[in-house]
């Protein structure tokens, strides 16, 4: 279970326009030189199990290629406490606007505070094509290692955002590791203030591998 943990805090922080948040799938684009963003969240699993999550990121003007991020995140797995750190690195190899699918690279980590020991290392291409305008999908393969089982595993996810209203978006996605059962999470998400704050209401089934129902709540500030 605190693999799943890490897994969840290394993908965390998208850029602006992916799912981001409480969502696992995230897609090709980095954000705009200059621009940050601040996501928090907090979920809840039907075992008792949570996790909080807190995670800013930003493409500075010194740097454009590349979007800089770090995830804290303090949850309870299977009644036991850990407190993870994760810094992620994440560029765009193709932007999406040039041929209409846009291709990306990410690679994170995380650092468990309690055992004063890095926990995971993720890395994974994020591929991202726009069928229709109010529509955006994207496709992750990669690769994930656990320290704790000594193990390395693929990783994959296959995501959407569809633009119901300009204010309202509902957003899914479904993803594993190797040939395991795949955790599935469904939500909308409202804007509240344009170009400015949104907020996630997510439910997700197996997210973590225990095959209970979870619950999210989350915002995005950008700026």
């Amino acid at each position: 279970m605190r693999f799943w943990l890490a897994l969840l805090l290394a993908l965390a922080a998208a850029p602006a326009w992916a799912a981001s948040g409480p969502y696992v799938v995230d897609d090709s684009e980095i954000l705009d030189p200059g621009g940050c963003k601040l996501e928090a969240w907090a979920s809840r699993g039907g075992t008792g199990d949570h996790l909080a999550v807190v995670s800013p990121a930003c493409t500075f003007t010194a740097l454009p290629p590349f979007e800089l991020g770090v995830t804290f995140a303090r949850g309870r797995a299977d009644g036991v406490y850990d407190t993870l750190i994760g810094p992620k690195l994440k560029t765009s190899l193709l932007p999406i606007e040039r041929f209409g699918v846009g291709v990306g690279f990410m690679v994170s980590g995380g650092y468990s505070t309690s055992l004063d020991r890095a926990e995971s290392v993720t890395a994974f291409v994020p591929l991202t094509v726009v069928p229709v305008d109010a529509l955006r999908l994207s496709l992750n393969l990669g690769w994930s290692w656990d320290r704790a089982s000594h193990r390395h595993y693929s990783f994959s996810g296959l995501g959407g955002e569809w633009q119901l209203h300009p204010r309202l978006a509902l957003v899914a996605e479904a993803y594993g590791l190797d040939s395991g059962r795949w955790g599935k999470q469904i939500g909308l998400r409202p804007t509240l203030i344009e170009d400015l704050l949104d907020l996630d209401l997510v439910y997700g089934h197996d997210i973590d591998g225990s095959r209970s129902d979870w619950f999210s709540l989350g915002g995005i500030l950008r700026f």
